[in-house]
């Protein structure tokens, strides 16, 4: 990560940790009897679980991000600071301006990328070439294969040692003969099937897809809603 990436998400921590340590010692939060740390569910996910149209919301002032992997936003394709690709994914669209929202990955995907299509939310999808091997993962991705989308980009995080040889590596194999055959043979902009090895790749690739997945949103909703031309005074 570089330098200043990380000195801003430690300077995050520590406020985070400042405020908590505020609100316990002025009483606000109670002591519980029994905590689960494993149990307790996110305050994004309780909110956005609330409405299960959230994801077609915000337009371009937001991003959806589908993570391909068996532990979701939890997953650490790399060691590196933040190792879980969704808190990456957080302080990258903190840094940008954006809201974020995690879209699962499940039988119901595809239907909601047409919707996030639909609405102009800009949606990555960051997959774990392994995890792939499973229809619980491929067969969405099988039906995406099917679907054009200009709202959505692509990249597939690999070990660096797979890099000197991703051509012949079983899992690459795998994803150009079985999942993604269309969109490999054909790639859209913005998909990213071989150029992620390590942690600054993935950071420096998902800024870059973020925001011109932004930029041709924004076009196309200009050319949709083209603003009025004010009207000009001759001189007499």
């Amino acid at each position: 990560m570089r330098a200043a990436l990380k000195t801003k998400y430690e300077r995050v921590l520590n406020v985070l940790t400042e405020l908590i340590l505020d609100e316990a010692a002025s009483g606000c939060l109670k002591p519980l009897a029994n905590l689960d740390f494993e149990a307790i569910r996110s305050a994004w996910d309780v909110s956005t679980a609330s409405d299960p149209q959230s994801h077609t919301q915000g337009k371009i002032s937001k991003t959806c991000f589908v993570f391909m992997s068996h532990i979701g936003w939890d997953w650490s394709p790399y060691q590196a600071t933040p190792p879980q690709v969704g808190a990456l994914a957080q302080i990258i669209t903190g840094e940008l301006g954006l809201r974020c929202e995690e879209i699962t990955c499940d039988a119901a995907l595809p239907q909601k990328l047409k919707e996030t299509n639909e609405n102009d939310v800009p949606t990555v999808l960051l997959g774990d070439p392994a995890c792939l091997a499973s229809d619980r993962y491929a067969e969405p991705m099988r039906e995406y294969d099917s679907q054009y989308l200009l709202n959505c980009g692509v990249l597939m995080a690999w070990q660096p040692h797979h890099k000197a040889e991703i051509e012949t590596h079983p899992d690459w194999i795998h994803l150009k003969t079985r999942v993604f055959k269309q969109k490999v043979e054909n790639p859209p902009p913005n998909h990213h099937w071989r150029s992620v090895f390590s942690h600054d790749d993935l950071n420096l690739k998902m800024r870059t897809v973020i925001e011109q997945l932004r930029s041709r949103l924004l076009n196309l909703l200009m050319r949709i809603n083209p603003r009025p031309c004010e009207k000009r005074k001759i001189p007499r």
